[in-house]
């Protein structure tokens, strides 16, 4: 619960800066409860993660949630690595403003995930219309969702195989939308959806990644100048993202890339931004706004 209060704050102030917190959820103290800046927001977000490492590490014996635990099935020790994994997130989004919490960063990450199979994921969206995705669920009741001609150009001048994956084809072909100049197309026969791989009534959502762990390292490392491990970081993330969606081929699509020593860290938050299609899009927006 700490994990996840945590996560929740993160989300919406990083979408409305200051917002009720300290006062919030007390309504008979607090009607109108007062809107708490978010450099308090922050603090308050890494205390709980905090307390929630202690509370997760207790060696008494509990009984746990278990399979009500639709993340990690009740297992403490995941959701422990899902809190250092968001409090290194949560470091990193102060990287022009506190850039002394880069080694902060990285010890985060250390306690984080191995592998793909340590994300935090929620997985257990049903096909009904209380219980899908939310992504597709806005999909189904506006039906305007489509690729955007920058993402398409993007990934085309990249050569980037995941394309395919990402969106449906108009026969045969890809179909992005032009930004700012689209009409509408409530059929889908002008546009190319989003792909049911990405945006499907049950497709899971991660909360935060093993892919997105190592963007970060690699994000730190290159701050800090060390170009090798950077460059490691970000081979293990782009692989990731490829493994994820069972794509073979992110060995040379990488040698495409830069290479170490001009690895850039556009390369980088480029290749996060793709990798986090479309849940990610939060992230993104963290990133292009830093």
């Amino acid at each position: 619960a700490q994990t996840l209060m945590a996560y929740n704050l993160g989300v919406a102030t990083d979408v409305w800066g200051q917002i009720p917190y300290s006062e919030a959820l007390q309504p008979d103290a607090y009607s109108k409860p007062s809107f708490d800046k978010q450099s308090s927001i922050y603090n308050s977000i890494q205390a709980l993660l905090n307390e929630a490492i202690v509370s997760l590490s207790a060696s008494t014996v509990k009984t746990g949630p278990g399979a009500r635990d639709l993340i990690y099935g009740g297992d403490p020790s995941m959701w422990i690595k899902a809190a250092w994994a968001l409090k290194a997130r949560y470091y990193n989004h102060l990287s022009k403003v506190r850039p002394d919490l880069q080694d902060s960063v990285l010890i985060c990450t250390s306690h984080a995930f191995a592998d793909n199979s340590e994300s935090c994921t929620f997985n257990a969206f049903q096909n009904t219309s209380i219980g899908s995705n939310p992504w597709y669920q806005f999909y189904q009741d506006r039906n305007y969702l489509a690729i955007s001609s920058t993402f398409y150009n993007l990934l085309t001048s990249l050569g980037d195989p995941r394309l395919d994956y990402y969106a449906d084809k108009i026969g045969g072909v890809i179909k992005p939308a032009p930004i700012g100049e689209a009409t509408s197309d409530q059929s889908g026969t002008v546009y190319s959806r989003p792909s049911a791989n990405v945006q499907g009534p049950t497709t899971p959502i991660s909360l935060i990644d093993y892919k997105e762990v190592k963007f970060l390292e690699a994000e730190v490392y290159f701050r800090k100048g060390l170009a090798h491990d950077a460059y490691l970081a970000f081979e293990a993330a782009v692989t990731a993202s490829f493994d994820e969606i069972g794509m073979p081929g992110a060995a040379a699509y990488i040698a495409t890339l830069h290479d170490e020593a001009n690895l850039t860290l556009t390369d980088i938050l480029t290749q996060k931004y793709i990798s986090g299609y479309e849940a990610g899009a939060l992230e993104a927006y963290v990133d292009v706004r830093r």
